[in-house]
């Protein structure tokens, strides 16, 4: 092993001739990582070469996987870089119940490279939040903090002060993302605007549609009058602009149940008491515009109706 040109250096030590030859960044370690010094009563320290244990690599190497990985190290890993794993090395080996985030529901059918190959095209919605220090490992670690570590806020944060949070288990479930627990009751419980008559029977994205199909659902809807959302639907060409829908109709039926003609600037009295309303209010037709029912702004003298002299 040594020579007399200097007794400390082993220059002729050759290492491929022990029980464990050095393969891969085994070769650049430095001898005293594995020979260190030990103690000997009575002398200066010796350095130790006989009797290291070698025989599976957690004899030097601590389990960095915690026992969850069954099997020898070389079965995913080689000597030339320990953060490079071949997929075919985990295929069959890895027990992911056995980590810290057991995958449940749909979770179990996702392949591994979505949550853990920084490259790997992703689904739309998925956005993964990488644990620091991992981005580059071949198996980088995702953040699993909340659903939103991984999963794009659809609504926006619509319901970040909703009851119970912006937890998407509030209403999504882990087997599939629709349909949602989020139902009528707890809309009449947890939203502003409670549904009532034909609005019961008006599918989510009735209301809930936005704009633009590829942005998220719009949950957040700023004013809940009737115009907001019926404008575009009014019947009455804007002869009625100001004045509430619910004044006159409500949610049940938008025919209109019962009206107070007396309120009117036209009191009815007499035979007027039994004209149908279309005796008086007929179809009008605007140029270029659709047809309407004339209530507004009728003339009020006998012969404008009746005529003679």
């Amino acid at each position: 092993c040594h020579s007399a040109g200097d007794w400390k250096k082993a220059d002729r030590f050759d290492h491929d001739r022990a029980t464990f030859q050095l393969t891969g960044r085994h070769r650049t370690v430095a001898c005293a990582s594995c020979h260190p010094s030990v103690p000997v009563p009575g002398a200066r320290p010796m350095v130790r070469f006989a009797g290291i244990r070698s025989e599976t690599c957690t004899d030097c190497h601590k389990d960095p996987h915690q026992g969850v990985m069954t099997g020898v190290c070389t079965a995913c890993h080689n000597t030339d870089d320990w953060h490079r794993v071949a997929q075919a090395g985990l295929d069959g080996r890895f027990d992911h119940g056995r980590t810290r985030y057991p995958l449940t529901g749909a979770h179990a059918r996702v392949k591994c490279a979505v949550c853990h190959d920084s490259k790997a095209p992703k689904p739309d919605g998925i956005r993964i939040t990488w644990a620091a220090g991992t981005e580059r490992t071949s198996f980088p670690h995702p953040t699993f903090a909340t659903c939103l570590s991984c999963h794009v806020d659809r609504h926006e944060g619509a319901f970040a002060k909703a009851k119970g949070g912006a937890a998407c288990g509030n209403c999504h479930g882990g087997e599939a993302w629709i349909p949602t627990t989020y139902d009528i009751a707890r809309h009449n419980s947890e939203a502003r605007f409670k549904l009532t008559g034909a609005h019961l029977a008006v599918p989510c994205n009735g209301c809930h549609a936005g704009s633009d199909p590829s942005r998220a659902t719009v949950f957040r809807i700023s004013a809940t009058d009737c115009a907001s959302c019926h404008r575009k639907d009014d019947p009455h060409n804007g002869q009625f602009a100001g004045r509430a829908c619910d004044s006159c109709h409500e949610t049940a039926s938008f025919a209109i149940r019962d009206f107070d003609h007396s309120r009117t600037r036209y009191p009815l009295d007499g035979a007027h008491r039994t004209v149908p309303c279309v005796g008086c209010h007929w179809i009008e037709t605007p140029p270029g515009g659709r047809p309407f029912r004339r209530y507004t702004g009728l003339k009020t003298t006998c012969r404008d109706c009746h005529g003679g002299t």
